[in-house]
């Protein structure tokens, strides 16, 4: 996971996912309102996570590790909160919705972009990332594939610089990579 790798040794400071700790649950419950808050570097995964569940009767979303042992917990778990790569998205209801909402702000307020994994094949992503881009905008891809960058470079209205880390997230040398092209 992105969050691991970023506190293991990317940056040591904090990672706005959109989850926040709630006492009376003793869980990491999805609160969209801070994912707008500046002041930190924010995570947007649209396309959900395999550590995120949707908790049955309250519909909140929940962020663990993996599912909740019913044994142990009191509370039920329902589905992974995940849309796989296809087409047709439900990209109208939370937390998709307000994650869309935030990415579009982030990258209109912010000029270093980091891609993990994602090769540009959404063409509304591909016109957001395009849309926002100027000539001091660097994206740093973090993808293997040497033509994942293809589709955002040839994006009318694309105008910023690639730095593509040519290495599968979470090999070693990915954290120094990063870093290296963030800074250059």
């Amino acid at each position: 996971m992105l969050e691991v790798l970023w506190r293991s040794g990317i940056r040591q400071n904090a990672l706005n996912t959109g989850f926040q700790y709630d006492p009376t649950s003793k869980s990491e419950i999805w609160s969209p309102t801070i994912l707008s808050q500046q002041g930190q570097p924010r995570l947007v995964k649209l396309h959900g996570s395999v550590t995120w569940w949707r908790e049955e009767g309250t519909g909140r979303i929940v962020e663990k590790d993996q599912p909740p042992d019913a044994a142990y917990v009191p509370r039920k778990f329902g589905e992974q909160i995940i849309l796989y790569p296809i087409q047709q998205k439900d990209a109208f209801v939370p937390p998709y919705f307000d994650m869309f909402y935030v990415l579009r702000q982030m990258l209109a307020g912010t000029r270093k972009w980091i891609v993990v994994g994602y090769s540009f094949g959404d063409e509304i992503l591909r016109s957001m990332f395009a849309k926002a881009s100027t000539s001091s905008t660097t994206l740093v891809l973090v993808h293997p594939d040497t033509q994942a960058a293809k589709p955002l470079e040839s994006e009318p209205g694309w105008s910023g610089k690639i730095r593509q880390v040519r290495t599968k997230f979470g090999e070693p040398a990915t954290n120094k990579s990063v870093a290296e092209a963030l800074s250059s």
